[in-house]
């Protein structure tokens, strides 16, 4: 699932590859980018998750971890 996450946030910030504990702001990302990156998880992964978790935790690591609790709920 992590794998999955950063490649999506790659894709979305025109990056190569990045670190699962590097933060979605600090690459670049801004609220328009946060919004395609939500959108491409909900697409690709099929899970939609409420756009305050980029603020609440804007890494790989935190976004994998708040999918895998959408799992459970």
């Amino acid at each position: 699932m992590k794998r999955k996450i950063a490649a999506i946030f790659a894709d979305v910030l025109g990056l190569d590859k990045i670190g699962i504990d590097q933060a979605f702001f600090d690459l670049g990302g801004h609220s328009l980018l946060s919004l395609r990156l939500f959108a491409q998880i909900e697409e690709q992964m099929g899970h939609r998750l409420p756009l305050a978790t980029i603020f609440e935790g804007p890494t790989v690591a935190r976004l994998a971890a708040a999918v895998r609790r959408s799992n459970d709920a």
